[in-house]
């Protein structure tokens, strides 16, 4: 089974992030959670449920909100990247191929 554990994050369709520890596939210890109007919760979780709250001082959301959404940009240009070299050895295996029936 593959479940989260340790530090990470987690994105949810609804929008909202969590980052921060995991334990057997739940919210366990400190993190953060990130709702889509980009508010920041500071807490502690046990077993997937918020048991404490912490003020979160604006710097500190904002440099969460900057460090998920260039991340978001890394993973995005990891893709593209992916699928540019992908293309390209399509490419060129089509040219080898067409190359080698010349040849022949």
């Amino acid at each position: 089974m593959d479940r989260k554990h340790g530090e990470g994050d987690y994105k949810w369709a609804d929008g909202r992030i969590y980052r921060g520890s995991w334990k057997d596939g739940k919210q366990h210890g400190d993190g953060y959670m990130i709702f889509p109007n980009r508010t920041v919760q500071k807490g502690t979780w046990e077993n997937g449920q918020k048991v404490e709250s912490h003020k979160v001082e604006p710097a500190l959301a904002e440099a969460v909100m900057i460090d998920l959404i260039e991340k978001e940009k890394y993973e995005a240009e990891k893709k593209i990247k992916a699928r540019r070299k992908k293309k390209e050895d399509e490419e060129k295996k089509k040219s080898e191929k067409k190359e080698a029936r010349k040849s022949a």
